[in-house]
Formats: structure tokens, C-alpha cells, sequence
């Protein structure tokens, strides 16, 4: 794609160790949605919170939040990898919707309290469930945090990816 000489967008400059910290993150969440699988519901914060600071930093880094960006701006042709990481997009957050409807659903989140298993919601137990169903609630609750934190973060390395790929565009 040759953009026209008229061009005055300016993005801001993307450098080929802040797209490669994008895409590697981007591995290590992917990874920490399929641990979440094993990972009981109360080992989340802190990869929740690694991945929230990342999210920050590749926003910043991409000028996603700067205050005036424009209203549109140019994108390169979409190829195989723009096709996959809008795949991974649309699944993460559909994946965490479903589980945000199970606890929804639940009217709150799973907890074990002297070796009894219930729903509780902020402090107030709502009923009694068996082991099995508080491991899908667990379940719903890890998946919850790990896939909708991808969902804002692929589209995050896909703005990223563009404006590595506009730059590489207009030094041409």
C-alpha cells in the first residue's frame, strides 16, 4: 500500500523492540488463558495485574492514549495474521462473556468455606453447591480474568502491528 505524499498523519513511532515486547506478552497471555484452566480462582490477581500493566504500557507506547488522535487513520492491507488475531478477539471475548453469564446467572462467584462449597456474593452466601460445579464456577471466574484481558490486549498489538507495518510504508 503507497500512501500519498499528502500524508500528515503522524503516529506516533513504533520501534522494532516495542512490537516484539507486543507480540511475546501477547504469547505469555495467551498461555495464561489456557494455565487458567488449572489455576484456582484465587491465583489470578497477580497475573491479572502483570497483564493490566502491560496493557498500560503498550497503549502508551502506541499513542492509543494520547487525547487527539485522529478520527481515522490509514491501515495497511489486512493479510492472514490481521485475520487471526481478529479470530483470537472475537473468541476471548465471547469465551469471557459466557463466563461472566455463569456468574451472572449464579447471582455471584464461587467460595469454600469451612470445606463447604458455596455462591456467595459480596459476603452474603446465596446457596450451597457441590464440589463440581464450584470447580466450573472457579473455572468461569479464572477464564473471566485471563480472556477478557486478551480481548483488550489483541486489539492493543494489532494497533501496534499497523503502525509498525505504516511506518515501514512511508520510509519506502
Amino acid at each position: 500500500m503507497k500512501l500519498p505524499a499528502s500524508a500528515t498523519y503522524r503516529s506516533p513511532r513504533i520501534s522494532k523492540r516495542t512490537l516484539r515486547f507486543a507480540w511475546i506478552a501477547w504469547f505469555f497471555h495467551i498461555g495464561w488463558v489456557l494455565l487458567s484452566i488449572f489455576i484456582r480462582s484465587e491465583a489470578i490477581f497477580l497475573p491479572f495485574l502483570v497483564f493490566f500493566i502491560i496493557l498500560l504500557s503498550e497503549a502508551a507506547l502506541s499513542g492509543a492514549l494520547h487525547r487527539d488522535l485522529p478520527e481515522t487513520e490509514p491501515s495497511p492491507p489486512r493479510d492472514r495474521i490481521d485475520v487471526c488475531l481478529n479470530t483470537v478477539m472475537v473468541a476471548s471475548l465471547l469465551l469471557a462473556a459466557f463466563c461472566f453469564g455463569m456468574l451472572l446467572l449464579n447471582k455471584g462467584g464461587p467460595e469454600q468455606i469451612d470445606g463447604i462449597y458455596y455462591v456467595v456474593n459480596h459476603g452474603d452466601i446465596i446457596r450451597e453447591i457441590s464440589r463440581n460445579y464450584y470447580l466450573f464456577l472457579s473455572f468461569c471466574e479464572s477464564l473471566l480474568a485471563s480472556a477478557g484481558t486478551l480481548g483488550m490486549h489483541t486489539p492493543l498489538l494489532h494497533r501496534i502491528r499497523n503502525l509498525c507495518r505504516l511506518q515501514n510504508e512511508m520510509a519506502r
